[in-house]
């Protein structure tokens, strides 16, 4: 039964932690509002200091600063993505979604991003192949 449960509630791509429902609910609301940019900061309010982009087809990340290997995050599918919000002491929190969600977030430069500069823009158009909006890194 458990098993069950837990298999629904992943396909539904319920969240899995308190602090990626909250993401995923500011992420929605500002998606909903057609803002410009999204800025982390705001997105997830708990501690972090980095963010990484992440996904099913990536391979762990493996931060030097931390000595830490994270583990891929979001879906082995087109227009899924990941982050992967990283405290000062190594620990995370982690948060996946597909266009489905309403956007599409994509870094364009850099894989990890520091808190001060953790803001997308939204493209003007829509990526080839991605059937939502898209935001990138400045």
């Amino acid at each position: 039964m458990v098993f069950l449960l837990l298999f629904t509630w992943s396909k539904l791509h319920y969240p899995y932690s308190y602090n990626e429902a909250v993401f995923l609910s500011n992420f929605l609301s500002s998606v909903s509002n057609n803002v410009e940019k999204l800025n982390f900061g705001e997105l997830m309010p708990a501690e972090w200091e980095v963010v990484c982009e992440s996904n099913g087809y990536d391979e762990p990340l493996y931060l030097e600063k931390y000595k830490k290997e994270f583990p891929s995050v979001g879906g082995m599918q087109d227009g899924a993505w990941g982050l992967i919000f990283i405290k000062t002491d190594g620990s995370f929190y982690s948060v996946s979604s597909t266009c489905r969600s309403g956007a599409y977030i994509y870094f364009s430069r850099a894989r990890c991003l520091p808190r001060e500069k953790a803001v997308l823009i939204k493209e003007k158009e829509i990526l080839k192949g991605k059937n939502c909006e898209t935001f990138t890194s400045l």
